[in-house]
């Protein structure tokens, strides 16, 4: 009986102390703007995703233009 009473009063006290550790409520918030922090590039990405691939796509093809210019000059 002892010894159940013992592991008991040892759970309670591991208990208590993970209740009032603070450490983990600020790595929950840390997790909670990094989540925000990727929603939101996720979001911007979808929006401007269409800009940026234009954007892209016609400096790759003034970069192959100039190439064949350079190669038919020599």
């Amino acid at each position: 009986m002892a010894l159940i009473v013992h592991f008991m009063n040892c759970l309670r006290a591991r208990v208590v102390r993970f209740r009032d550790d603070i450490r983990g409520v600020s790595t929950v918030e840390y997790a909670l703007i990094v989540v925000a922090i990727i929603a939101v590039v996720a979001v911007a990405a979808g929006l401007l995703g269409d800009a940026f691939t234009t954007t892209f796509q016609d400096l790759s093809d003034r970069m192959t233009d100039a190439a064949e210019e350079v190669s038919s000059a020599v």
